[in-house]
C-alpha cells in the first residue's frame, strides 16, 4: 500500500494512462522524447482545475508577480483599498 500523497498518486496515474500506456517505446531515447513532450504539455499547456483552470506555468507567473495591495509583511495596504463603508 502506497503512502504517497493523493496529488502524487493522481499525477502518477495520469502519466501512466495518458503517456506510458498510449505509446510503444522502441528505445530509451524515444521514451525520453515522448515523456518530455507529454510533461511539457502537462506543465505548460493543459489547464489544471486545482489552480483555477490555468496551466501550471501561467499560475507560476501569476504567483511570482508582486501584489500591489499588500506590503512586504503581507498585511493589507489601506491606501490602495479605497473608502471604507459601515
Amino acid at each position: 500500500m502506497s503512502t504517497a500523497p493523493a496529488c502524487i498518486k493522481s499525477f502518477n496515474g495520469k502519466v501512466r494512462d495518458e503517456c506510458l500506456n498510449e505509446n510503444w517505446f522502441e528505445s530509451l531515447t524515444r521514451a525520453r522524447e515522448v515523456i518530455t513532450i507529454w510533461r511539457q504539455d502537462y506543465n505548460e499547456v493543459r489547464p489544471h482545475g486545482t489552480i483555477g483552470r490555468i496551466p501550471p506555468a501561467e499560475f507560476d507567473v501569476k504567483l511570482r508577480k508582486p501584489n500591489p495591495s499588500t506590503t512586504d509583511a503581507g498585511s493589507v495596504n489601506l491606501q490602495t483599498l479605497g473608502p471604507l463603508s459601515n
